[in-house]
């Protein structure tokens, strides 16, 4: 399976750094105090990122995956956005215990959203190419992605709420 899905992984990938460079080089703030994030439980967490990580899906599922991989620059401009501000106005301290310990399975998370919904255009391609037996395989890769994207943005919100909790003072 992983090796039929890594390009399309790979290209959200590509989206989500060229969002964070482009956000951390946009992020410098001269205003201190800007940014105040609000506590939010781990539970509230991971609701919010499933339906954003439904939204790629279905985005991407309307537009060939163009729109998810938008959405995912979008996600990786903010992300870059809040690193440079964070950084700048109260060091890399709070990214090491903020953003770092759930970063990982949450990237994973709606990088897997995203090839999810990439699959219309896969499907689109395997039927131009006038191979539907290919179609049930496309459904078992989505469903075992899928599986593995909920699982992985469970884990980020469990560690974003529990563990990775950050003041920025």
């Amino acid at each position: 399976m992983w090796a039929r899905l890594k390009y399309l992984t790979l290209i959200s990938l590509v989206f989500f750094i060229v969002g964070v460079f482009y956000g951390v080089c946009d992020g410098k703030i001269s205003v201190p105090g800007f940014l105040q994030p609000s506590e939010a439980s781990a539970k509230d967490i991971i609701l919010n990122n499933l339906r954003i990580g439904g939204v790629i899906i279905v985005a991407g599922w309307i537009s060939g995956g163009l729109l998810s991989n938008i959405i995912i620059l979008g996600n990786g401009y903010l992300i870059g956005y809040v690193i440079s501000y964070v950084t700048a106005f109260y060091g890399m301290d709070s990214i090491y215990r903020g953003l770092l310990p759930h970063f990982f399975f949450e990237l994973l998370g709606l990088l897997f959203c995203a090839t999810v919904g990439s699959f219309s255009a896969r499907i689109l391609w395997k039927w131009l190419k006038n191979k539907p037996q290919e179609f049930s395989l496309i459904i078992k890769d989505g469903l075992t992605l899928l599986a593995c994207a909920l699982l992985m943005i469970v884990i980020a919100g469990f560690i974003e709420g529990n563990i990775s909790r950050v003041t920025l003072q």
